[in-house]
């Protein structure tokens, strides 16, 4: 929250198997983690306040609400949040260096092992020694996926 203060960033609220009033009354779970961390830091319980005035603050933005056992499944509901965050951040283009020589064939190489047109879940390493390029041709990889 204070991110969203200093830095006008927004705030998206996930309320993920509890409800919105519980953490906005601080009640069961919340109410008595929060009384334990008190005890707990004695002296630092101005840092307690503040988590307990984000809790609130939180809690009275408009969010996404999941409940086990509603009509979405959780994957639906993942892809929900997904699909409305992904037209609110703007992806912007990474710096790649200024003459990336010998990048775009990396670029392809790697694109391949990705399968982007695949469902399934990739995971690709790419390690060599400091100032090879590897940091280059990630970043040129995520601009032609963004």
């Amino acid at each position: 929250m204070e991110c969203r203060r200093l830095k006008g960033q927004r705030v998206l609220p996930v309320f993920y198997k509890v409800e919105p009033g519980e953490i906005r009354g601080l009640r069961g779970r919340y109410g008595d983690t929060l009384a334990r961390h008190e005890e707990n830091l004695g002296q630092d319980s101005e840092r307690v306040d503040k988590w307990r005035q984000a809790l609130i603050e939180a809690a009275n933005f408009s969010g996404w609400h999941y409940v086990d056992g509603q009509s979405q499944d959780e994957t639906e509901f993942i892809e929900k949040i997904v699909k409305e965050i992904s037209t609110i951040v703007t992806r912007e283009p990474l710096s790649v260096a200024k003459y990336p020589v010998g990048v775009g064939c990396r670029v392809e190489e790697v694109m391949s092992l990705l399968s982007m047109g695949s469902d399934d879940v990739r995971m690709i390493g790419i390690w060599g020694t400091g100032g090879v390029g590897k940091t280059t041709i990630a970043k040129a990889v995520y601009n032609s996926i963004a």
